[in-house]
């Protein structure tokens, strides 16, 4: 082939090869932005482990189980070695009425650069039991210890109680007291005796009051045949959570208001059982509130990374563009560094949001990146206008990212919707461009 056919070949597939090198490279960009997207998990996961040890130290993520009637009785079972023995065991009733209201107060601290949400809580707890029904159990009445019975509440955390938790019982008054958990629910309890009467037929009233601490998440357990619950705190952005949600709320810059109303028909707890029968589930019907912050920083970057290859893309394409209708060739360095630039506004977009939030950090990075390859492309392509056109084309891709984002129900429409109109410009730009013709331009 000889030096002039050799020229005329180049010249003729220049524009076809510098469309791979454009495609090849936004692929390899694939890459760090992979990176990026793994550091944002990572510093998630970091986020997440100062949280827990600060929500830990405080009292950890409540739930309260209780109260709860445990009546002993004796049991007459069989040893390894087939004797006989006499073993106490417990039986497990739920009161009849439980009616739940709470005042929270919650704050904000700090373990570095994270906030964790924290709270303390008032409590009261009061309603009724029924004289425990032992029938259909083979249990005989003189095994009952009647006067042995007692009143339990179990927590995950009792770290998170903060003063002496009282009970009001029918006319007596007492202090709870700690022990182990009793049921299997929680390994950890309060309880107190309350001597119940064999020869009565009656109702047992009881109220209860404590001061309970914890951290991002309050719940509780439905246990009474009917259970009522009216929670107030002063969180604008709560998450009502678990097996139920509130029959009416009321949310508002200075908190929100929540009520309950749960039947035992519609809750996966017996009524009653005996000690060493398959417990339930407390998370499986637990109601409650959970203290979060509206708006996940991490989970906007992670989805902000995902359109990351359109920022690649459209400033490429659009020096492409400009190649074939200006006749300005451009280095294949030159999009590197463009495509380089783009992915750094990532790094700055996740490391702002930790300090400044992620609004005002989306605009600082948004606007350094858009303006520096602005700057950078008005000295390639030697013209400020054609500058300014790929600075307006990065503007709008940013606002419309931002859109998305802040879409979260309409962001699958509004992101198909926006890649078709971008798909359309493109192919209406272009449609007259002959791709074999060695300069790129229709004739």
């Amino acid at each position: 082939m000889t030096q002039t056919t050799l020229k005329d070949f180049r010249k003729r597939h220049a524009t076809v090869l510098k469309l791979f090198v454009i495609i090849v490279l936004s692929l390899l960009f694939l890459i760090p932005l992979g990176m990026i997207r793994s550091l944002v998990t990572e510093r998630e996961a970091a986020r997440y482990s100062a949280v827990e040890e600060v929500i830990h130290l405080w009292g950890g993520r409540q739930t309260v189980a209780g109260p709860i009637l445990a009546v002993p009785y004796l049991s007459q079972e069989k040893t390894e070695e087939n004797e006989r023995i006499t073993i106490e065991r417990l039986a497990f009733f739920l009161p009849e009425r439980l009616d739940l209201a709470g005042n929270i107060e919650t704050e904000t601290r700090n373990r570095g650069i994270y906030d964790v949400h924290l709270y303390t809580s008032e409590l009261t707890m009061e309603g009724t039991f029924g004289k425990p029904d032992f029938s259909g159990w083979r249990i005989r009445p003189e095994d009952i210890q009647w006067e042995e019975s007692f009143l339990l509440i179990e927590f995950f955390d009792l770290r998170g109680l903060t003063d002496p938790v009282t009970l009001e019982w029918e006319d007596r008054k007492g202090v709870f007291t700690a022990d182990a958990g009793k049921t299997g629910v929680f390994a950890q309890a309060l309880t107190i005796p309350v001597a119940l009467d064999e020869q009565k037929e009656r109702v047992y009233k009881y109220g209860i009051d404590l001061r309970l601490r914890g951290g991002e998440t309050l719940r509780f357990l439905p246990l009474g045949d009917a259970t009522r619950a009216f929670l107030t705190a002063d969180w604008p952005s709560p998450r009502f959570s678990g097996a139920y949600l509130p029959d009416t709320r009321s949310i508002d810059d200075s908190g929100f208001t929540a009520s309950w109303n749960i039947l035992s028909i519609g809750r996966n707890i017996p009524g009653r059982w005996l000690e060493g029968e398959p417990v339930f589930d407390p998370y499986v019907s637990a109601f409650g509130v959970d203290f979060i912050t509206p708006v996940d920083t991490y989970l906007k970057n992670t989805r902000s990374i995902k359109y990351g290859i359109l920022f690649i893309v459209l400033p490429f394409f659009a020096f492409f563009l400009f190649e074939i209708f200006m006749d300005k060739p451009l280095h294949p360095m030159q999009y590197l560094l463009t495509g380089l630039a783009e992915c750094v506004f990532y790094l700055l977009l996740l490391s702002l949001s930790e300090h400044i939030g992620f609004g005002p950090a989306y605009t600082a990075a948004g606007a350094a990146t858009t303006g520096l390859v602005m700057l950078y492309s008005g000295a390639a392509l030697t013209s400020l206008k054609r500058a300014g056109i790929i600075a307006l084309i990065l503007g709008s891709c940013y606002l419309f990212l931002y859109v998305i984002l802040q879409s979260e129900d309409y962001a699958l429409l509004i992101g198909s919707t926006g890649l078709f109109v971008i798909l359309a410009l493109f192919m209406i730009f272009t449609r007259k461009i002959n791709w074999y013709d060695m300069s790129g331009k229709g004739k």
